[in-house]
């Protein structure tokens, strides 16, 4: 975040906290050796990427969020995650949940002003209503869960996407976080793979 000069994290269990980062650390070493000198403009124009984390991938519970570029008070290049549990949701629920991803989508864009601090975006995101766990009669988003919880896929997948994107093929797909090789991937802009922010 602009407004800090170093990581700041809030209401996020530890062991969540050590995984992701480290998963971050790799991806960004990675994509930062890949593209070379294409590394910074790559990275700013990165899209949001929403993403939905299999129960048992990190922990028991699964994990939906977002994942955008950002870069702190001293100038480092590292993703702003928001995150949250869920206990007891069907990945159906989660595709169906466009109006809780955009209002965390909207929130983590506002810490693009300087002067925009953590307790700012903690305050923005403590009014977004919980993501239902409720799916609705939606043939598209069963479709499309069932997809992707297919029988010989693996049980710790993680899914990426942006936008309302509700094509399977606007999907990136892992059987666990994506590896480091794959980080690339995620900073594509939106023309690049399909995605529509």
């Amino acid at each position: 975040m602009p407004y800090v000069g170093d990581f700041v994290s809030r209401r996020l269990p530890d062991d969540f906290i050590r995984a992701w980062d480290d998963w971050l650390q790799s991806g960004m070493a990675r994509a930062r050796a890949d593209l070379g000198a294409a590394w910074p403009a790559r990275y700013l124009v990165a899209p949001v990427r929403r993403f939905w984390l299999a129960p048992r991938l990190l922990g028991d519970t699964g994990w939906a969020g977002a994942l955008m570029p950002s870069v702190d008070g001293v100038g480092r290049y590292f993703p702003l995650t928001i995150a949250a549990a869920l206990p007891d949701h069907t990945l159906a629920a989660v595709l169906a949940a466009s109006a809780w991803f955009r209002a965390i989508d909207a929130a983590g864009r506002k810490v693009l002003d300087v002067n925009f601090s953590a307790d700012d975006l903690d305050a923005e995101l403590a009014q977004v209503a919980p993501l239902p766990a409720e799916v609705p009669a939606d043939l598209q988003v069963q479709r499309l869960a069932a997809t992707w919880l297919a029988p010989h896929r693996p049980q710790t997948i993680s899914l990426w996407w942006c936008g309302d994107a509700m094509q399977a093929a606007q999907f990136h797909c892992f059987g666990a976080l994506p590896p480091p090789g794959a980080f690339g991937s995620l900073l594509l802009a939106p023309d690049d793979d399909g995605c529509d922010l």
